[in-house]
């Protein structure tokens, strides 16, 4: 087991499993996340509806949401970070009314319980490049190494991630209430210089950022608005 935890949200993520745990980057967006959900003005934002982590991995995320709203959908490729996070929900409390899907970004949402409008969405999309990378398929995986397929899949996309992250955006814009709050990690490898203008073309306003620089890189978190 591998213990976790963020403001008092404490997991232990079993091995072999292919859930990716919390790193640098992943606590810099839980940190702009809690500082804006204990900062935020009264009508800023309705906890009557719903929130959205994207990619919820081992769900640090998706618990810190459910403390604020009343229903958390939560999506990630790897059937086993699912349903982990699902039990985590379970065993604070939480029934029903959050949906807990495994799939692809957003089109995981058709035809799952839930869905609908945001007024919060958040994503720690898979970033680090490979020279020569290509995006595996799981019926190319060994039997037994599918852990290692969703590790990968958590990690490494082409280009620095850029497209799955325009993706995501492109995508969640529609699900968003009006005036809704996005919250979003990227690299310097994406090759985004004005990231301020690249967001405004998906139809969202940056307010906020945030950076730690690692090794060859400057990882980022956005707070942007739609």
């Amino acid at each position: 087991m591998i213990p976790a935890g963020f403001d008092g949200i404490e997991i232990e993520i079993p091995g072999g499993a292919g859930i990716y745990p919390p790193s640098e980057d992943t606590y810099l967006l839980l940190a702009m996340l809690k500082h804006f959900l204990e900062s935020r003005r009264p009508g800023c934002m309705d906890p009557g509806l719903a929130a959205l982590d994207m990619g919820s991995g081992a769900g640090l995320a998706t618990l810190l949401l459910a403390r604020h709203f009343m229903r958390v959908d939560a999506i990630d490729i790897n059937p086993a970070a699912v349903a982990f996070v699902r039990a985590e929900l379970s065993r604070r409390g939480r029934r029903g009314g959050d949906a807990l899907v495994a799939g692809n970004l957003l089109d995981a949402l058709r035809g799952a319980p839930g869905g609908g409008a945001y007024s919060l969405a958040c994503f720690n999309p898979p970033y680090l490049p490979l020279e020569g990378y290509e995006v595996p398929r799981i019926q190319d995986c060994e039997d037994g190494r599918e852990h290692a397929f969703f590790i990968d899949k958590a990690l490494h996309a082409p280009g620095g991630g850029r497209a799955v992250l325009e993706q995501f955006l492109r995508d969640v814009r529609p699900h968003l209430v009006p005036g809704g709050h996005v919250f979003f990690v990227k690299s310097s490898l994406t090759g985004i210089d004005d990231t301020s203008a690249w967001a405004s073309g998906f139809g969202f306003r940056i307010v906020e950022r945030a950076n730690v620089h690692r090794f060859f890189e400057d990882i980022e978190a956005f707070h942007a608005i739609a």
